[in-house]
């Protein structure tokens, strides 16, 4: 570190909702459980777990640039 003088680490606590933790894995392993699942389950969910996301549907794919 003394090469990089002006470099520094942030070390924050970890910051989270064990119960929003254990409700996200629990609605994954119903969607594997069942086989099939929808984009919209998915990105639902995420915005539930992640409410500032600000994901926005464009209808590409990654597919679509191959």
């Amino acid at each position: 570190m003394k090469r990089f003088q002006n470099l520094g680490v942030i070390k924050n606590a970890p910051d989270y909702d064990l119960n929003k933790i254990q409700y996200f894995e629990s609605e994954i392993q119903k969607m594997k459980s069942v086989g099939t699942w929808e984009k919209k389950q998915i990105v639902d969910l995420f915005l539930k777990m992640i409410p500032d996301f600000g994901y926005i549907e464009k209808g590409k794919y990654l597919d679509g640039k191959m």
